[in-house]
């Protein structure tokens, strides 16, 4: 098969994430609008929960189908075997952990019990199905259309939400985590079919080898942790501020994280290739580590500027509910370069070295996130958080480059002796 450049590759995967950040800022914008700053930072806390739960269900299958892809060409129908069959079991089962615990640990007292079981369908069963279907066709290097299966439950979402102002306020939570379940459901039907036209996949079950159970676990870990850096800062918000400081802090949050897209793009595009070049070239790894580095370095810099510009604005587009934005927003835009080198680094250590690397690495960043957070929130309240998040993303940044620059030194030095 034929590779694309990752200049093409990345160019149309960035085309394809500017649909998403497009489907996000109109999902943040109706969900601002439809439950207000108070009872947002009460969903966003519960729906991130969900989320960093729902990275476990795989297993890392994904990210071992990609270190296996390229000496075995049948590995997405082999790796499938096992991993629905995983994935669903395991989903399941964290669903009733969630539905019991999750009130009590996220803070969120304003939901209602019936809506946590749909938090979980939702994020723990039915969208990380999807993104194992993605990276199966981003394994194959085709990423834009794997990002594509991504995207498409996402407008569903936003059509839902939109159906959702039509319901009395009373019952539009209930009605929006209901519509949610749906679109997933019809996102995962709509993913399997394009997967299909370029993977034969094997339902026949098979039970995980030792290997696979083993190495995909350290993944699992690894990939939980790297989304609790990016997820659980919610629930920490809502506990160190309350719940209008955190549902303004989530909203810039979200808005920041969009602002990464474009790099994340970039990231998606090259990961196989980091993972080949590991393999088999130093120097093409070497080289391929620094152009990363620096172009999110300058594309995240001049994103963070432009944010900086249009912060005053966007007041007017969320509402007067949201008014501290216009002074938050500004002081957290640098968090998107911050961030883009901390995500960027933290797959490359993956990249040339075992997960456990990472696992320390994102262990670290997780623990730092927390020990500035929770006390300059308390002092601070949303301001406070937002400090808290650029230090914490500069320093991760910086460490994380630092030790790619060691290993891949070490690299060098081990290949010469």
């Amino acid at each position: 098969m034929k590779r694309p450049s990752l200049a093409r590759s990345g160019l149309q995967t960035m085309m394809v994430l500017g649909l998403r950040l497009l489907t996000q800022a109109c999902s943040l914008m109706l969900a601002m609008r439809l439950f207000g700053p108070g009872l947002y930072g009460n969903v966003a806390s519960a729906s991130s929960l969900a989320v960093v739960l729902g990275v476990l269900p795989n297993l890392g299958a994904g990210t071992l189908l990609m270190r296996r892809i390229a000496l075995e060409p049948q590995a997405p129908a082999d790796v499938w075997r096992y991993a629905w069959p995983q994935h669903l079991l395991l989903g399941l089962g964290l669903t009733v952990i969630y539905v019991r615990l999750a009130p009590a640990i996220s803070g969120a007292g304003l939901i209602p019990t019936a809506c946590w079981a749909g938090f979980a369908l939702t994020e723990i069963v039915l969208s990380p199905l999807i993104v194992q279907l993605s990276m199966t066709l981003q394994a194959l290097e085709r990423v834009p259309l794997g990002q594509l299966l991504q995207i498409m439950p996402l407008l569903l979402r936003v059509l839902a939400m939109a159906a959702c102002f039509g319901l009395p306020p009373g019952h539009r939570l209930q009605g929006y985590v209901a519509l949610q379940c749906v679109a997933a459901l019809i996102g995962l039907a709509l993913a399997l079919q394009v997967v299909s036209r370029h993977v034969r996949l094997n339902w026949r079950p098979r039970r995980p080898r030792g290997s696979e159970l083993r190495d995909g676990t350290a993944y699992a870990a690894l990939n939980m942790v790297s989304a609790n850096t990016m997820e659980l800062d919610k629930v920490l918000a809502l506990h160190a501020t309350g719940a209008m400081a955190a549902g303004l802090y989530a909203s810039a949050s979200r808005i920041v994280f969009a602002g990464t897209m474009p790099m994340i793009g970039l990231l998606l595009a090259a990961q196989p290739r980091l993972f080949r070049h590991a393999a088999t070239d130093q120097a093409g790894l070497r080289q391929l580590a620094w152009r990363l580095a620096l172009s999110c370095l300058l594309l995240g810099s001049l994103l963070a500027a432009a944010l900086r510009l249009v912060a005053p604005w966007l007041i007017q587009v969320f509402g007067p509910a949201f008014a501290g934005l216009d002074t938050l927003l500004p002081m957290m835009a640098w968090v998107i370069p911050a961030m883009s080198l901390h995500l960027m680094a933290a797959q490359t250590l993956v990249s040339i070295g075992p997960p456990g690397r990472r696992l320390i690495y994102d262990l670290a960043g997780l623990l730092g996130l927390a020990v500035l957070m929770l006390p300059l929130g308390h002092r601070l309240g949303a301001p406070g958080l937002g400090w808290a998040l650029l230090l914490n993303e500069s320093l991760m940044a910086a460490i994380g480059w630092s030790w790619v620059l060691l290993e891949l030194r070490r690299r060098v030095d081990h290949r010469a002796h």
